[in-house]
């Protein structure tokens, strides 16, 4: 679509779009008139391309950061599991190393074992039935057949009756 304003501009406009979400904040950003960044979001093929590849753009780094975080924080996790944590010594002031209570231990395995368990697609509890569809079921049989002994019953009657 012809424009007056750069593709640099545009894309400007568009990177403060999908950062704020607002054409107001993302013409504070850009300098563009918010009527023209609403008129491009919502008429301007090329600039909802633009916002639709930094949107992804910006999940990639995203997904690259969280992994990173999920990493160090599981490799931080395993060494106070085998060293202990970090503390500050009263009395002396150094950084010495405790050994974690065993409530946080149980927590934290608990919980690794459960986003284990969901990363292959297991389940995560077990959930009992009280027989309760069981004795629906057997109870909806029980109807039906009272159901059906008292059709045969009509059809007998109507039988003898000739009707």
């Amino acid at each position: 679509m012809a424009t007056k304003h750069a593709l640099e501009d545009r894309y400007k406009a568009a990177a403060a779009l999908v950062a704020t979400s607002n054409s107001k904040a993302a013409s504070r950003e850009s300098g563009i008139p918010a009527s023209t960044i609403r008129h491009w979001t919502q008429n301007d093929d090329d600039f909802q391309m633009m916002c639709q590849e930094i949107r992804t753009e910006f999940g990639e780094k995203i997904k690259i950061k969280l992994a990173e975080i999920i990493d160090e924080s599981a490799d931080q996790t395993l060494d106070r599991i085998r060293n202990g944590d970090v503390i500050r010594d009263p009395k002396t002031g150094e950084l010495v190393r405790v050994p974690i209570k065993g409530r946080d231990l149980a927590i934290i395995g608990a919980v690794a074992f459960d986003k284990h368990r969901l990363i292959l697609n297991q389940p995560t509890s077990i959930t009992q039935s009280s027989g309760g569809l069981d004795a629906m079921v057997k109870k909806f049989e029980a109807i039906a057949d009272a159901y059906n002994e008292r059709q045969a019953r009509v059809v007998a009657v109507q039988d003898k009756s000739g009707k």
